[in-house]
């Protein structure tokens, strides 16, 4: 089998671990979030005003640009993801989806490396770090600036993120290297 298409599927396992352990084992993102007073309170609040399942920002932009305004600096201002019918707790199939996610986010790399044409394990490791750091800094970082996402969690997916550029630009070039990486 073909080293490459043997380190996407490597590399995408590992990732999917890496991703269970940081998420599902590591209990320190979770610190960053904060908890209401009372969730059953606060999910029969959520629902008697929204409507349906969707993303909402609060102020609404379908207000006037003079209340808009108003309401914004009154505040509070919010951007919230909801499910109004609700989900299981424990889906199988978000792992199933998560897996394929990070096959195509493996796969996405591996072909920046044939366009880049890194032979050397140093190219990989340059162009994933590169590239890691220009998508947290775009996606993440524009989280932070233009959705106010507070930087206490944001930084969590940050480091997720990065991390996961780096390890998988490290694996890939493993793999998909052709010739003896030197120093330097």
């Amino acid at each position: 089998m073909n080293r490459t298409v043997v380190g996407v599927i490597t590399t995408t396992l590992v990732i999917f671990i890496y991703g269970f352990l940081f998420w599902e084992v590591n209990t320190l993102p979770y610190d960053a979030l904060q908890q209401t007073s009372d969730d059953v309170a606060a999910q029969a609040m959520l629902k008697s005003h929204f409507p349906s399942s969707g993303s909402y920002y609060i102020p609404g932009r379908q207000n006037s640009e003079t209340d808009l305004i108003k309401l914004t600096e009154q505040g509070p201002v919010g951007f919230v993801h909801i499910d109004i019918d609700g989900k299981p707790a424990f889906d199988p199939a978000v792992m199933v989806r998560g897996l394929v996610l990070n096959l195509l986010f493996v796969c996405l790399l591996a072909g920046l490396f044939k366009i880049t044409r890194a032979t050397e394990f140093r190219d990989f490791a340059r162009t994933s770090l590169v590239a890691g750091a220009a998508a947290v800094l775009l996606i993440d970082g524009g989280n932070i600036v233009w959705w106010s996402a507070p930087i206490n969690w944001q930084i969590w997916l940050s480091i997720y993120h990065f991390t996961s550029f780096v390890i998988a630009g490290h694996l890939l070039g493993i793999f998909m290297k052709t010739k003896a990486s030197t120093i330097g």
